[in-house]
């Protein structure tokens, strides 16, 4: 019964995570006087204002992934409480800090392994006070889990009381009153992470290959979200996953050139005189031959043209050995987190794919008709075509 259970909480879980990633489409204008080229260059330029968009957008704690690189990373999951898209987002923050003070990443890595909780109502009182108050008591079992396979790695019971002047308030004020450092929330973690750590060292080198198939079809994204999910504890498959790593990144990075070059071009406005070595650390990973190297190499000469004899030396000095800086490092990991964070979506609608598809009978199985099979269930995100 308890294992239904948990595979029925795995099933909940992608379908929310697919759903909750899902983003509209962009709308092109209607411009019945441009010729089709127009119209085509129209239509890239929304994708890639409205990819920069997201991925600028991407999390908000960026200061916490350099921290946690080549560790465990879950993926927080919020639980569906009608709560409004800000309290989703500080109760995921409030989650996100409890595995991250314990020395678990909360964002990045592969998006199958999730820390969700699990929230029943226990006793619920209204006071007769005014303003009327809510006083709620919630049983809490935190699951980390595969939620492809249905595995639970570990779980634990946390009882929570919450007050507000509303039910969801009380719900929030129950889980900020939940502490990191809660014995069996912490040994729940230690024992997840140690399984985890053992089903890389037993899996790691599959999934390097499953990563280097995605890259084949220029899935870069996930690829690298594959890669940095495998923690340095595995030894050789993670200093092999680090190096592919590498290797995708100016990949990724001439096929999605307009997100470097925002990067990039942000930094140049950041700081209007002098040398910038955030400007230089971006100028360096853009590749040589991508589409927007032209517009780059102008933006750099012209913001260098405008200093000082004395700044421009000091430039050429720095920029010489800006990949040695620690700068460039710092940068570096933070934009390859961000591509991993972004690849999560895709890598969520693979799984969501595979999952739907071996649903399917044996014989169905035999002629399906691939990706776009209209009829086995499985709605493709957009965005990851």
């Amino acid at each position: 019964m308890k294992t239904t259970k948990i595979l029925l909480l795995s099933a909940l879980t992608i379908a929310l995570m697919a759903c909750g990633n899902k983003k509209p489409q962009q709308n092109i204008a209607f411009n019945p006087g441009a010729s089709p080229e127009q119209k085509v260059d129209e239509e890239r330029e929304a994708k890639i204002a409205a990819k920069k968009t997201a991925f600028n957008a991407a999390q908000d704690p960026m200061e916490n992934l350099t921290a946690f690189e080549g560790k465990i990373k879950l993926t927080v999951m919020v639980p569906d409480e009608n709560l409004s898209v800000e309290a989703a987002k500080q109760l995921e923050s409030k989650l996100i800090q409890m595995v991250t003070a314990n020395g678990i990443g909360g964002l990045g890595g592969n998006p199958r392994y999730v820390l969700a909780p699990e929230v029943n109502l226990l006793k619920k009182e209204v006071t007769s006070t005014a303003p009327v108050r809510h006083l709620i008591t919630y049983d809490i079992t935190f699951y980390v889990a595969d939620i492809i396979l249905g595995t639970v790695f570990a779980s634990s019971n946390i009882q929570a009381t919450g007050v507000g002047d509303s039910e969801t308030l009380a719900f929030l004020a129950a889980f900020n009153d939940l502490k990191p450092t809660d014995a069996k929330f912490q040994q729940m973690l230690s024992d997840a992470q140690d399984k985890i750590v053992t089903y890389y060292q037993e899996h790691g080198a599959e999934l390097v290959n499953e990563a280097k198939m995605l890259s084949a079809k220029g899935d870069y994204a996930e690829a690298m979200a594959l890669l940095g999910s495998i923690p340095a504890e595995v030894g050789d498959v993670y200093e092999n996953a680090i190096q592919l790593m590498d290797e995708l990144l100016p990949k990724y990075l001439e096929k999605e050139c307009g997100l470097i070059l925002s990067q990039f071009q942000a930094a140049l406005g950041n700081q209007k005189n002098g040398v910038n070595k955030e400007a230089m650390a971006y100028y360096a990973m853009i590749p040589a031959h991508s589409s927007c190297k032209a517009e780059a190499d102008a933006a750099y000469k012209e913001y260098k043209a405008q200093l000082s004899a004395e700044d421009q030396r000091e430039w050429d000095r720095e920029s010489a050995q800006i990949q040695s800086d620690n700068e460039f490092r710092k940068l570096k990991t933070e934009l390859e987190a961000k591509i991993q964070i972004t690849g999560n979506q895709c890598l969520l609608d693979k799984y969501e794919k595979d999952a739907e598809y071996n649903k399917l009978p044996w014989l169905r199985k035999l002629v399906h008709l691939g990706d776009h099979d209209p009829f086995d269930g499985y709605k493709p995100n957009k965005d990851c075509q």
